[in-house]
């Protein structure tokens, strides 16, 4: 069985470029990923990871320093 996983960026009214980005692989490579990704999120103690709220500080990483942020995100890319 193959499961998707899609984002969206863009449907508000005052934009004017629409994105929509999307992964297909199979159930269980999703499992494997899903616990690596937990994993990391709680090794850098955040519940959740938006690009949104990195790009601009806010949120759980609001306060944190761009190079952390940047340093974050690099090492969500690895996984």
């Amino acid at each position: 069985m193959l499961e998707a996983y899609s984002d969206e960026s863009g449907i508000h009214d005052s934009v004017v470029v629409f994105a929509l980005a999307g992964y297909v692989a199979p159930a269980d490579e999703w499992e494997k990923f899903a616990s690596k990704w937990l994993s990391m999120l709680e090794r850098q103690e955040i519940k959740e990871f938006h690009t949104s709220d990195c790009e601009a500080g806010r949120g759980e990483l609001e306060g944190c320093s761009r190079e952390r942020r940047d340093e974050l995100i690099a090492r969500l890319v690895e996984q």
